[in-house]
């Protein structure tokens, strides 16, 4: 007897954006943007008798819709692609601080000029403008799809230019502004279904699984 399996991936991420000072607090949106939400549903393109079902939640497609047009105002966005001659103590600060993806093993680890620039920040040691300019280029490149990262860029790995950190800013504006494109061209294909829930219940599975925090209930994969 076959067995039917049903594929409900939960994207979702909650509202970041400071509307008071009309400025985004955390990240997390644009970061995801570039990797899980539009590697997810381009990849599958190349398998389309596999149907799924997406969740979007509004509190992420208005972000999103933001990044991609332009209206985001996202300090650590900006900080990412900053020249480097034009740093303020702060900004050093502040790219050592935040510009090293915490799953080390899965996002920092498998390219070594970016595990040696962790290593050193580790050991105190001081960075010149080159090494905060490979942090930069590295913590947008380990945010990419594998898909989409630019394999002359992983294989140059160091010393980075301005140049090639203006390539990745055009790379992630690009994907940032496929990702809503990509959901509707594989929905029209029939490939996926679209669901939705209230613009500020991002975490869709503790709605419906009020058990979650049971040991003895088997926990559901989620995104």
């Amino acid at each position: 007897m076959s067995t039917l399996v049903s594929f409900l991936w939960h994207m979702h991420q909650p509202f970041y954006k400071d509307l008071a000072r009309d400025r985004y607090v955390m990240p997390w949106a644009y970061l995801h943007a570039t990797k899980d939400y539009y590697g997810m549903p381009a990849l599958l393109k190349q398998f389309p008798q596999v149907h799924q079902t997406f969740n979007l939640v509004p509190s992420l497609i208005v972000q999103i819709e933001e990044y991609a047009q332009g209206k985001a105002h996202d300090p650590s966005y900006d900080l990412a692609f900053l020249p480097t001659d034009g740093f303020t103590d702060e900004d050093r600060r502040l790219v050592l601080d935040n510009f090293f993806p915490i799953p080390v093993r899965t996002m920092v680890q498998p390219f070594p000029r970016y595990l040696e620039l962790l290593e050193k920040k580790q050991r105190g040691e001081s960075f010149s403008d080159q090494d905060l300019r490979d942090v930069q280029v590295w913590w947008s490149l380990a945010w990419i799809d594998q898909d989409l990262r630019p394999r002359e860029l992983v294989e140059k790995g160091r010393e980075f230019s301005e140049a090639d950190k203006l390539y990745v800013r055009e790379l992630v504006q690009k994907t940032i502004n496929q990702v809503i494109p990509v959901y509707r061209e594989v929905q029209q294909a029939g490939s996926i279904e679209i669901s939705t829930t209230p613009f500020y219940h991002p975490i869709l599975p503790i709605l419906i699984n009020s058990r979650v925090d049971d040991p003895n209930v088997p926990v559901d994969v989620r995104v």
